[in-house]
């Protein structure tokens, strides 16, 4: 049994690292029963199990889900990422499937690890919890960001029961059906909820899992989901912690770790790893893949707002328009995944949703406006009606988020919980079938069905 684990585990980790933290060179071919037989030989696959993740939400998760969105105007010059922003994606297209694969390289080293640490002789019990939370933590991740961008969103269907994602929770080689969108939540909610509290106060600074990161995590799980008083108990919990500090520049992508940072992808100039973002949005490129659509940058017209800095408009009104953003320019950054900013528009607009208390969600806010308008300027006050309140969290949020991937999933939510206003993004409807992504073909079975083909 053991010499069968170590050779089956030591297949899925023939490859080699890019993150600096989190590099180790590779055993030979790891072939052998010697290839993981120690405590540190474990660790060093859950740190693989990291690294793989990173390559997912490093910009592609994110700028996937922008191309979406109305915040970015049409793609230069790639096919692949022309169809995902026509909202008619096929399947053949091979940006996503090797994207979308990736997710499952992770999920499956870590049902690996868990399934059968216990084969290596001396695991401590520290480094078993390490294996365990951290482990969870990955796969939940993993899976949460499968399913928001692969599934319709939570509340497409009033019983969530509309087709998810495979759950992959243990060992398994046979093909599996999708569930639905709400066992997929149930499955990710469940991994967090269960390692929360048990995983460490710090852990690395922020790169590696840690209990607020967590919270983080199912703050925006919860807030998505609509359960809003879910989701301010958890902005509640990291917000009281005194742990993060909102960053006091509108940029969080910056060389160095923001004090805001709750969970942060680590680059470096040697591992590249901000080239995600760089490679496709930099305003250095005469012509950048993707550049913000007019109606994007329009929002930015008070000349007091620093986040409009972040624009550089080239031929603006004629027909070889660009704005290019350069908010990703440096040579490499920090790329914050779970943030305060985050946390407090959440518990703001949560707030507003259940009509609570406005001296919290004026402060809330207010911290991130004053931050872009300088003090006392362009703020809210107690006196503002929930209406309006809400009206500007909003855009507070897409303002703050442009370039990051939130926009598309709000726009959704909006949809969900507000059915009769009818949303549209780009003249397409909230919930078209081209509004999420499409599974490679090879993942097409005899239990498994890919997504609605024909787009918008």
């Amino acid at each position: 049994m053991k010499k069968k684990f170590l050779i089956y585990i030591a297949l899925v980790v023939s490859f080699s690292f890019s993150c600096e933290k989190l590099e180790f060179e590779p055993k030979s071919d790891l072939l052998t029963e010697e290839a993981i037989q120690t405590e540190d030989d474990l660790l060093l696959v859950l740190n693989s199990c990291y690294d793989v993740m990173a390559n997912t939400i490093n910009g592609r998760s994110q700028y996937y889900a922008e191309l979406l969105s109305d915040n970015l105007a049409r793609p230069f010059n790639n096919e692949d990422f022309i169809e995902v922003y026509n909202h008619n994606m096929l399947f053949f297209n091979g940006s996503i499937g090797s994207f979308y694969g990736e997710f499952y390289i992770t999920i499956f080293r870590i049902n690996s690890l868990l399934a059968n640490y216990d084969q290596v002789d001396g695991v401590t019990d520290a480094t078993i919890t390490k294996l365990e939370n951290e482990g969870k933590f990955l796969r939940a991740l993993c899976h949460y960001e499968v399913t928001r961008l692969f599934a319709q969103p939570y509340g497409y269907t009033t019983d969530n029961s509309h087709d998810g994602i495979a759950l992959v929770t243990e060992l398994v080689r046979e093909p599996l059906p999708r569930s639905s969108v709400q066992e997929s939540y149930d499955q990710v909610i469940t991994d967090l909820t269960d390692i929360e509290d048990q995983l460490p106060d710090v852990n690395d600074g922020g790169v590696y899992a840690t209990k607020w990161a967590a919270k983080a995590l199912l703050a925006r799980i919860y807030f998505g989901m609509g359960r809003y008083q879910d989701a301010i108990d958890k902005c509640d919990e990291i917000i009281n912690s005194g742990k993060f500090t909102l960053d006091p520049s509108v940029n969080r992508y910056t060389s160095t770790v923001s004090p805001e940072a709750i969970f942060y992808i680590e680059s470096t100039n040697g591992n590249n790893r901000s080239g995600g973002f760089r490679d496709q949005f930099s305003s250095n490129s005469d012509n950048p893949q993707l550049t913000i659509s007019l109606d994007a940058y329009n929002i930015y017209n008070d000349t007091l707002d620093a986040r409009g800095n972040w624009f550089v408009p080239v031929a603006l009104g004629e027909t070889n328009q660009q704005i290019k953003i350069n908010k990703f320019d440096a040579d490499f950054f920090q790329i914050p995944y779970l943030s305060l900013t985050e946390v407090l528009l959440t518990r703001a607009e949560a707030m507003i949703e259940l009509q609570g208390d406005v001296n919290t969600i004026v402060s809330d806010m207010n911290q991130i406006i004053e931050r872009a308008f300088g003090t006392g300027n362009r703020v809210v006050g107690t006196g503002f009606s929930y209406d309006a309140l809400l009206d500007r969290v909003r855009l507070e949020r897409r303002k703050e988020f442009i370039g990051e991937g939130d926009r598309i999933f709000q726009l959704k939510r909006y949809g969900a919980i507000e059915k009769e206003l009818g949303i549209e993004v780009r003249d397409n409807p909230w919930d078209c079938n081209g509004m999420i992504l499409q599974f490679p073909i090879s993942e097409k079975s005899e239990v498994f069905e890919l997504n609605p083909t024909g787009g918008c």
